[in-house]
């Protein structure tokens, strides 16, 4: 099992009964030289998986492979020689902007943090005669197959902003509105397809699954309702449905997902997007009042809990319900005697706080009402942020077993089990009711909206 992450990478070793044994992990680089750009050497990221899955089967005896991957994440690269040209181009990366709002005047709305573009730029740049452009996936399957197999799965193909109102291909008006040929892009298979064979300690496994991380921890849960609160915020539901909801947005903000695709096509669901959540604490690390997040949780529980702030946190903008790309981080009700302390607190609350509002968008535009969600990340299994969802939502908490239901979630694809089948989960239930404090931090959002009029104004 290999998980591609913004920065880092993961190689897990799990059982048929989904009980993970042994995990190794190692770091990447992601380059920031502007506030737009998030770039990274799609090489490096390959030869890492490469060198982690090689000392997982040093100790392991590995019967099949699945990799889950950051979404949207886009490379360039020529299938027969396994080498990628360039950079890479991280979701995370805006330099394509302006373009996707000339296109969104055209009638082509896109968004930056979509591949279409992302592609573009790759192509203006990288002038090679073999190029396929892609997402992670398609680029490790190539790299680590002895066939050089070549092919995405729906879930990370309709991160593209490349395909159908359907989800079942690449739509061909986008792609000759971008100057894109099909030929120059991976082929879409279900999820669960033998995608050729990897050799490992002298023998050879079947890769049998690629996934995108936010489904395949959406695949890793009990229930329809997840949230996973990582560097950013991502809520979905699962509703089986064979179209999708919305063509772009609902009401209250959210979009329409592929949440598996198999043999007989993708089934879709809605997911809620929050820009920066255990991100955020990355400010507090900067300003020297923390080290590490784990300090954050130290503080908090020593701080006075009638002083807290309120913290939006904001600095990439607001996310599902806003859509304010100009939003900025604010602190609000600062009281006398306040210290690290509340505002480590403020800010796990803005987390917690955030996360439940994309629970409650989610929940508007499905029409769905539900009385427990799964959640995992880094983030959302600090203790205090989920007893603080919990009674925020007054909802059950399901925390998953593991802070990396990717992991749990494609392998129990690439295994094919039922739900029935994964670890149980840790229940927290709602102590006290914050519903007052939920509805101040929504007011506070007033203080976060329209710092950047300029980027406010920008709507993909």
């Amino acid at each position: 099992m290999i998980d591609v992450g913004s920065t880092s990478i993961r190689a897990s070793a799990l059982t048929s009964s989904l009980e993970m044994v042994e995990t190794f992990s190692l770091p990447f680089g992601l380059s920031r030289s502007t506030s737009a750009s998030a770039t990274f050497d799609p090489n490096e990221v390959a030869v890492t998986a490469r060198l982690l899955l090689d000392r997982l089967a040093s100790r392991h005896c590995l019967e099949s492979l699945a990799i889950t991957n950051q979404r949207a994440s886009s490379v360039a690269f020529d299938p027969s020689q396994k080498v990628a040209y360039g950079t890479g181009l991280s979701w995370e990366d805006l330099r394509t902007a302006t373009q996707c709002l000339a296109l969104a005047r055209s009638g082509l709305p896109l968004s930056p943090s979509e591949s279409a573009t992302k592609f573009v730029w790759l192509k203006e740049q990288v002038r090679e005669e073999k190029m396929v452009f892609s997402t992670i996936d398609a680029w490790l399957t190539c790299y680590l197959t002895a066939e050089a197999t070549v092919v995405t799965d729906h879930t990370n193909a309709a991160m593209t902003g490349l395909l159908d109102s359907y989800g079942t291909d690449y739509d061909p008006s986008r792609l000759e509105a971008l100057g894109l040929a099909l030929g120059e892009l991976a082929p879409i298979r279900p999820n669960y397809f033998h995608r050729g064979m990897v050799k490992v300690s002298g023998r050879e496994i079947p890769l049998i699954t690629t996934i995108a991380d936010q489904q395949a921890s959406l695949q890793g849960q009990k229930g329809p309702f997840k949230l996973t609160l990582g560097t950013s915020g991502v809520a979905q539901v699962e509703l089986l449905e064979t179209t999708p909801r919305y063509l772009r947005r609902g009401p209250s903000g959210t979009f329409p997902i592929i949440t598996i695709a198999g043999a007989n096509g993708a089934t879709f669901g809605l997911e809620a997007f929050w820009i920066s959540a255990g991100s955020s604490l990355d400010w507090l690390e900067r300003l020297g009042l923390i080290s590490s997040p784990a300090e954050a949780l130290e503080l908090a529980l020593a701080a006075d809990r009638s002083k807290i702030p309120l913290v939006v946190p904001a600095f990439g903008g607001l996310g599902t319900p806003e859509w304010d790309f100009g939003a900025r981080t604010s602190i609000a009700n600062i009281a006398g005697g306040f210290s690290k302390h509340e505002l480590a607190y403020g800010f796990l609350e803005g987390i917690a706080q955030a996360g439940a509002c994309l629970l409650d968008s989610l929940a508007a535009d499905a029409g769905v009402a539900y009385d427990s969600f799964g959640l995992d990340g880094k983030a959302g299994h600090n203790p205090l942020i989920a007893g603080l969802l919990a009674d925020l939502t007054g909802r059950s908490v399901l925390l998953s077993a593991t802070p990396e239901a990717t992991t749990l979630g494609a392998a129990r694809i690439a295994l094919a089990l039922p739900r029935e089948a994964l670890p149980a989960e840790t229940v927290v239930e709602p102590q006290q009711d914050r519903s007052a404090r939920l509805a101040a931090w929504r007011g506070a959002l007033a203080t976060a909206r329209n710092a950047l009029p300029a980027l406010s104004a920008v709507k993909f």
